[in-house]
């Protein structure tokens, strides 16, 4: 129904017709009948055609001769100026808004006023947020889809699907500036792990408590925003894909972002404060309860018991893979890490998908446990009432009524259409009409009169509230609910008399849902339709504890004791059983209904957890890479070391044929599915054809449509399917679901592609996909043909009109006519047989319409979805376990080999490795290794025999050197007192005194001298060990740190020296006595008058280095001396030894490091020492 464009277009004798749809009115509205234009031509505007050629308003469509056609009229504003320039005009101005406070936050950023900044640019966004929600903006303004209630609505926070993502957004935007605060304020830092075993229970008590808090937002969250009956992320439930999913998906991912930000930084806090706690005792903790847990929840169907299980296997899980202290961004244990939150959000989302389905089917359930113990429908009897009498006074129906011929069909489908659609759509209506006389007309035989039906209801039915408006009850007090109305038309009174015209009895039957069939919710519409009866779902009604009525697949009889109905959980949350929930409700007259449906299996649960799992982490994935291309050219390179190589490629190789292997074979299942329903379809079809052609000579009785329609509903419920029938011409007959064609959702003739695939072509079938409104079915058409020998009668076309008999052809018909009577004879020489394949001409048509089809395959690829979902998931989440060990295990060795590499050293005792395999490459590289040890001791003796010699004749020209010095003046002084003495001078005397005084000075220099090379030849041997260089560091800056009154000393240490470590392989008392020496000569290095400013810095370098810089504002060293800092017994102060520079040289150097400085005379100087960080 509706309006149509009409082009004739003649083709030789024929005249071709085409009729272009330009709106659709069906009458009623559903999901799956849209009224309004034709979305092909009008892009889903809402319009009106009007064909009135007065109409003034709208745009008017001509033919080419002038003619006037048709007008449309807009029923909504102009999009540009009533949408598009005010929501142009509220976006500018909100963006303009976030600007300028943004603009603000970043100047109040660039001079390091971080919580300023974070708050001048959260806070406006919140006071906007809360500001565009109380007012309804913008869908109060511009009525957006994206912001239409009527497609989305979870909460008062969350009002449409364009506010949830809005609120995801400012929650990115919130997550963001607490990650920006939290890094600013050093949290980390400031807190110290307790060290107690009181501390330690009171830090984890609260830690679970925020862990299990902030995890309770969460499940809260999605309870909400799954909470819509509009739309759904529940893949075992439906997987249509659509905008609005799409866009319901993007707010839930980033909204769990923005979630997963906070549980990081909960989990690094919790990385400090119990890193004093036993591993075991954090492992075991958590793993005791966690199991317990989970086992109950999985019996009871708790969704918190549940929760609180799977938080406690993620406490345990973090620290088993040594997760919890990770800082790095970017590292394959940060990847692990997300992807442990990740799967802890998709397992917290898929427990609310489960929550919410077991809330709304108990929901479901008690509304159709009410529906069927409800024996009126007030309202509808209340309207029933109301129809009748409007129904007695239509014109159109006295006057049919009241004329000798009245067009009775016609009647029938005026009062069908105009009386009994809107509300009385979910009842199946029987429509009879009566004469003056009160004699049915046109009905079948047997049909009671007008009085005889009325004295019936008066005997056996019970009267309403409404005149001539009855309820029937059958024996079984669970069936459809049926009402029959009756009034008699009455006539023109005269002088106070009159005769009735007739009568009218309307009978209503409540119809029921099948399991085959989406009949009922298409011609019902969506504000009056209520679900039922799915595939499923069962139900059954008993009566004083006995089985009386049941529906649907489960076997109450045998699978539901009647001990159950005595148990009070079935009345409450339902009562679950073998696989099955079942729901009571009890009524009166001692009636109870039981509805029931499978229970919510764990496999519904993985699919779920396993699709939210996949798209957060294909998301995750897509924005790394996106963040990985904006880098730029000027960023840092990657650096993936050879464990995380390994894992990587693990992963892809584990990954990519994952792929390839569920797409192929879902790809041969979805071929196999629909072979198998094509299969089905054509047995159903063959079965049907069978029933029916025993009955064929129906097809051309023209009194005989009652009994034809009356054999399509019985075979179409033997095969439970829906059934047309149309004759040689292709013209409807008879239908098991006549208002689908009263409804205009289908036409009466016969689909064109069946007659030529059936007639045209011999076929034997035709399989054609067919549309009513918006749903999408399959059909099945075959023909009826005549037997062998059977006489068949066809027109000059060779259309077959009349059939009867065998023996009909041995009377022949005298004369010419249009028509002949003639047997149709065969090649086979077999006699006619009811049983054999007919081939002879078509009497008539079956056309099958599977509504269902496409519910059917969607439902056979959910579940093929869910089940390859379940696969790929446990597969990728256990071959990324077996990745990781298997990385660790491999790279153990390599990892021995770093730390004894980093070890080796010249001076000190080297070990060998043991390592149990030797027959793989490792081994070879560990006896390598050892060789190399055994070469290498044999090279340091001989080395240190060499060096030994060498550093003696080193020793004895510095000491030669050093002695010689002293030793020429007191020569010179000496020769001087001789040639006095011969001289035989007066001074003899004083000469002598003050020569003795400069020979006892420069033997007391000589004295320094030995002394200075004693101590240096009496060091200590090195003692290398593991140690935190940063620790000492920091002790040694705060042991010069008192002395600072008159200067300034400052530390810095990297933003992770507290949990990260700086680990290097060297000798604590030489670090301590090169730092302290250092940092004394800093502090002499000032001149007087000047206020000293000594930086004490540590920051890492390179790959596995890390470099210590003290910095002053001396001096500096001149350019003649820079040459013998290191030299041992140099030195520039007045008391100075000249050995210090040359010992800490020593040890750095054989610790793998080295020292160096860079001076600027009158500016300052830095010295530099670089050390190996250990494996």
């Amino acid at each position: 129904m509706g309006h149509f464009l009409m082009l004739r277009r003649p083709a030789g004798r024929y005249l071709i017709l085409t009729y272009v749809p330009l709106q659709q009115r069906y009458g009623i509205s559903n999901r799956y009948l849209r009224e309004g234009g034709e979305q092909s031509l009008f892009r889903g505007l809402e319009l009106q055609v009007v064909s009135d050629s007065t109409a003034r308003s709208g745009a008017r469509f001509e033919a080419e001769n002038g003619r006037y056609l048709f007008s449309i009229r807009r029923l909504q504003p102009n999009p540009l100026t009533g949408q598009y320039v005010p929501l142009v005009l509220l976006g500018l101005g909100s963006v303009l808004y976030a600007a300028g406070w943004l603009l603000l936050a970043w100047r109040l950023w660039r001079v390091r006023r971080v919580g300023a900044a974070v708050a001048a640019f959260v806070l406006p966004l919140i006071v906007l947020r809360g500001g565009l929600l109380y007012f309804g903006v913008p869908y109060s303004y511009i009525e957006l889809p994206l912001f239409d209630p009527r497609v989305y609505a979870a909460a008062w926070w969350a009002p449409s699907l364009g506010d949830l993502l809005l609120d995801a957004l400012l929650a990115l935007v919130v997550a963001a500036g607490g990650s920006a605060l939290w890094r600013h304020l050093k949290v980390l830092k400031r807190v110290r792990a307790p060290r107690s075993p009181r501390g330690q229970v009171l830090v984890m008590a609260l830690l679970g408590l925020a862990f299990g808090g902030w995890l309770v937002l969460l499940f809260g969250y999605y309870l909400t925003a799954f909470g819509s009956s509009q739309l759904s992320l529940d893949v075992t439930r439906n997987l249509q894909i659509t905008n609005s999913w799409m866009l319901l998906a993007l707010a839930v991912l980033l909204h769990s972002v923005a979630w997963l930000a906070g549980f990081l930084g909960l989990i690094q806090l919790a990385g400090v404060l119990l890193q004093h706690v036993p591993r075991r005792v954090l492992l075991l903790g958590p793993v005791l309860p966690a199991l317990p847990l989970l086992g109950l929840g999985l019996a009871l169907g708790e969704p918190w018991v549940l929760l609180a299980g799977i938080l406690l296997l993620f406490a345990a899980l973090v620290p088993a893979v040594k997760l919890q202290t990770i800082s790095t961004v970017g590292s394959y244990q940060t990847s692990v890490l997300i992807t442990l939150l990740l799967a802890l959000a998709s397992a917290t989302g898929a427990l609310a998908l489960y929550s919410h389905f077991e809330r709304q089917l108990l929901a479901d359930k008690q509304r159709l446990a009410g529906n069927l113990l409800v024996d009126n429908d007030f309202q509808g009897e209340f309207y029933l009432g109301e129809r009748m009498q409007a129904i007695a006074a239509d014109p159109f129906v006295r006057q049919s009524l009241s004329a000798a011929f009245g067009q009775t069909e016609v009647v029938r489908q005026r009062i069908a259409r105009q009386y009994l659609s809107d509300y009385f759509d979910k009842y199946e209506s029987s429509i009879t009409l009566y004469d003056a006389a009160g004699a049915p007309l046109d009905a079948p035989p047997g049909t009671p009169g007008l009085v005889a039906s009325r004295a019936y209801l008066e005997r056996h039915a019970t009267r309403t509230d409404q005149r001539g408006v009855y309820l029937l009850h059958s024996g079984n007090p669970f069936s459809s609910r049926r009402y029959v109305a009756q009034i008699t038309v009455p006539g023109r009174r005269i002088n106070g008399f009159g005769l009735p015209l007739g009568g009218v009895r309307v009978e209503l039957t409540l119809k029921k849902l099948t399991t085959y069939s989406v009949l009922p919710e298409l011609l019902v519409d969506q504000k009056f339709f209520q679900p039922g009866l799915a595939t499923e779902l069962s139900y059954a009604g008993y009566k004083e504890g006995r089985l009386v009525y049941s529906e649907g697949d489960f076997d109450y009889a045998n699978n539901l004791p009647v001990s159950a109905l005595s148990q009070p959980r079935l009345y409450g949350a339902g009562l679950s059983l073998n696989g099955y929930h079942h729901y009571a409700v009890r009524g009166s007259l001692d009636r109870t209904v039981v509805v029931t449906t499978a229970t919510y299996s764990p496999g519904d649960w993985l699919a779920n957890f396993s699709f939210q799992f996949l798209l957060s982490s294909f998301f995750w994935l897509v924005v790394s890479g996106v963040l990985l291309l904006l880098r730029g050219r000027g960023a840092a390179p990657l650096r993936i070391n050879f464990s995380t190589r390994i894992r990587l490629l693990l992963n892809v190789g584990i990954v990519v044929p994952l792929v390839v292997v569920s797409v192929a074979t879902a790809s041969q299942l979805i071929d196999s599915y629909q072979r198998d329903l094509i299969r089905t379809y054509e047995r159903r079809g063959q079965l049907a054809l069978e029933s029916l052609r025993r009955q064929r000579h129906l097809l051309s009785d023209t009194t005989a449509r009652s009994t034809l329609a009356a054999l399509a509903k019985n075979v179409a419920v033997l095969t439970e399917t829906d059934l047309n029938l149309y004759d040689a011409h292709g013209e409807l007959l008879a239908s098991s679901q006549p208002l689908i064609f009263d409804a205009g959702l289908l036409g009466p003739l016969l689909n064109p592609q069946a007659a030529v695939a059936l007639r045209e072509r011999n076929g034997q079938r035709a399989l054609l996909t067919e549309r009513a409104g918006s749903l999408s079915f399959n059909a099945l058409y075959l023909p009826i043909r005549a037997g062998v020998g059977e006489a068949v009668a066809a027109d000059l076309a060779g259309h077959i009109i009349s059939h009867g008999d065998p023996h009909l052809a041995s009377h022949p018909v005298s004369g010419r006519a249009p028509a002949a009577l003639r047997p149709y004879v065969s090649d086979n020489t077999s006699t006619a047989d009811d049983t054999a394949l007919p081939t002879g001409p078509i009497l008539g048509y079956v056309g099958i319409p599977f509504f269902d089809s496409e519910k059917e395959l969607n439902t056979k690829l959910t579940e093929l979805f869910t089940t390859i979902l379940n696969i790929f998931t446990l597969l990728f989440l256990l071959f990324l376990a077996l990745a990781f060990v298997a990385a660790r295990h491999l790279t153990a060795p390599l990892k021995l080999i770093t730390e004894k590499l980093t070890q080796t050293t010249l001076t000190g005792k080297n070990e060998l490795l043991d390592y149990p395999s030797s027959d793989d490459e490792i081994g070879l590289l560990v006896r390598e290794y050892n060789t190399m040890l055994t070469k290498l001791e044999a090279s340091k003796r001989e080395l240190a025999a060499q060096e030994k010699e060498a550093a003696w004749r080193e020793m004895a020209r510095q000491v030669a050197h050093e002695i010689k010095n002293p030793l020429t003046p007191m020569k010179l002084s000496l020769q001087f007192l001789q040639k006095a003495i011969a001289e035989r001078r007066d001074n003899a005397e004083e000469l002598i005194s003050r020569i003795s005084q400069t020979l006892i000075t420069q033997i007391d220099v000589l004295s320094d001298i030995a002394t200075s090379f004693s101590t240096f030849t009496n060091l200590p041997a090195m003692r290398p060990e593991r140690l935190d260089v940063a620790a000492v560091l920091r002790r040694c800056a705060a042991l010069h740190q008192p002395d600072t009154d008159d200067g300034a000393l400052e530390l810095h240490l990297p933003d992770d020296a507290e949990t990260e470590g700086y680990i290097v392989y060297a000798d604590e008392n030489l670090l301590v006595r090169t730092f302290n020496n250092l940092l004394i000569n800093a502090r002499q290095a000032v001149p007087e008058g000047r206020e000293p400013h000594i930086q004490v810095s540590l920051t890492p370098v390179g790959a596995g280095r890390v470099r210590v810089a003290i910095h002053d504002n001396g001096a500096g060293i001149p350019e003649e001396v820079r040459e013998k800092m290191f030299v041992p017994n140099f030195t520039t102060k007045k008391n100075g030894s000249g050995i210090g520079l040359a010992v800490a040289r020593r040890g750095i150097e054989s610790a793998g490091g080295r020292i160096w400085f860079e001076t600027e005379v009158g500016v300052g100087t830095d010295f530099f020492i670089e050390l190996p960080l250990a494996g």
